[in-house]
């Protein structure tokens, strides 16, 4: 019963998450063809500067409204937290624009406009996301996902091909998807309904931050493992490298699409209880979604090269080099978020950001020691180790408490062959070696059989 809910809220999630993502590969080789790798790589390291200042300003409490709302479906709850949330929201994006606005006028940027807006819409945009799912309307989910990578895709070729605006055109359509999809949030779910300044309740206040800020260094210990290598790609080698660096990090979102769509509904599922007590009883699930991950991750890699030619310019070809051993970091991802859902439950904050920030600490300290010696791999390999470390922190906590078991010796031998197999795509050129791409097609259907005949049975008639 369970599973079969999970997975209902999972095809459910799946048609929005799909199909925005779909739309984003539409735009990489847009992308491709109409910016050189500088422009690339100098709109990456501002992407990545938000993803790094966005928990920040926002205190990450987009997790405390949706923990909260999720645990008490009383009007007078939704009130409280909105109004508390949304009040503390607002003035830290006030104060954080006003120190942005002082910098800028001793530090003149070309950009500096576009990204200040395109950060404060970042930031709400998610808040709004997080209240909808809260309500539990995964349709309106889904429809705003959709709709906001639609006009995304549309008003990118509207100004990058009509308007030539080149790098602005970006910024641009991501501002103005963003403010669109916000306003149409607004209206659906009533949000003044919940929101008003009369609320404000300093205890009510103090608890939301309690949940959410130990969530803060938690994120940006994952920014550490995903995206502070642009930073140091930028130091250590040049503007071009992280351009191509950009588009292998691209591709790999196919399997973070996949994650999150079961991430989402199992979060939905399992938060509303916070009884960890048999837990022992739920690793039959994992153990399947970890030959899930791997086989897909398997798949992923050895189509990564035919990816890189069908869909961007010859000059972002070598992009599928660094790919597949993203492929294989992300698949480390999506455990430790599995895993991370449970500590949520028991409002382990604590051992998140523990877990997050070794994790962190250590890609950093790979790319530092090898990024000169094998350059971009060093990135690459760094995340597989940063994820995995992450994932095994989280996962011996729970075995120890709850007796959470788990095959790592399977999951050792899986991360062998992920490596082997990039290594030998990489190095070898040979009509052979591309019919491994059958091979691992028919392998990722054995694997996962039972979960393909599940899906038949309920949703195939």
């Amino acid at each position: 019963m369970e599973t079969s809910k999970i997975l209902k809220n999972t095809l459910i999630y799946s048609v929005g998450t799909i199909g925005s993502k779909i739309l984003s590969f539409l735009l990489v080789p847009i992308l491709t063809f109409y910016l050189n790798k500088e422009q690339l790589g100098i709109y990456d390291l501002l992407m990545t500067l938000i993803l790094f200042l966005s928990p920040i300003i926002s205190f990450q409490l987009s997790e405390s409204i949706y923990r909260f709302i999720k645990s008490d479906t009383k009007i007078s709850n939704y009130k409280a937290v909105i109004s508390n949330a949304f009040i503390l929201l607002l003035l830290s994006i006030i104060v954080f624009e006003v120190i942005f606005m002082g910098i800028n006028f001793f530090v003149k940027y070309d950009y500096f406009i576009y990204f200040s807006i395109c950060l404060i819409t970042s930031i709400l945009y998610p808040v709004f996301q997080k209240i909808v799912r809260a309500f539990g309307n995964n349709k309106l989910f889904t429809a705003i996902g959709l709709f906001n990578s639609i006009l995304i895709l549309i008003l990118n070729i509207f100004f990058l091909k009509f308007l030539h605006l080149g790098l602005v055109s970006l910024f641009l359509s991501l501002i103005i998807s963003n403010l669109i999809s916000i306003i149409v949030i607004i209206f659906n779910v009533s949000f003044f309904k919940y929101f008003s300044f009369k609320e404000y309740n300093k205890d009510k206040l103090l608890e939301l931050l309690k949940y959410s800020a130990p969530l803060i260094p938690n994120s940006i210990s994952w920014w550490l493992i995903n995206s502070s290598d642009k930073f140091l790609i930028a130091l250590f080698l040049t503007l071009n490298d992280n351009g191509i660096y950009a588009i292998s990090t691209k591709y790999p979102v196919i399997l973070i699409l996949i994650n999150s769509i079961f991430i989402l509904a199992f979060q939905d599922e399992k938060l509303v209880d916070t009884n960890n007590s048999n837990l022992d009883k739920e690793s039959t699930l994992f153990n399947r979604y970890i030959d899930f991950q791997f086989s897909c991750g398997l798949l992923l890699i050895s189509c990564s090269k035919l990816l890189i030619t069908l869909t961007v310019a010859t000059e972002y070809l070598d992009s599928y080099k660094y790919m597949m051993f993203l492929f294989t970091g992300v698949v480390f991802s999506s455990l430790s978020s599995y895993v991370g859902v449970y500590l949520m439950r028991e409002n382990n904050t604590l051992q998140i950001l523990k877990s997050s920030l070794i994790g962190g600490i250590i890609n950093i300290l790979f790319v530092l020691l090898f990024i000169k010696s094998i350059g971009l791999y060093a990135c690459a390999i760094g995340s597989i180790l940063g994820f995995y470390v992450l994932y095994y922190i989280r996962y011996d906590y729970l075995n120890k408490k709850y007796g959470f078991s788990v095959n790592n010796y399977k999951i050792l031998i899986y991360l062998a062959v992920t490596l082997i197999t990039s290594a030998v795509f990489i190095y070898f050129e040979s009509i052979y070696v591309n019919l491994l791409i059958f091979l691992f097609i028919a392998l990722f259907i054995i694997i996962n059989r039972p979960i393909i005949n599940t899906v038949f049975r309920k949703y195939g008639r």
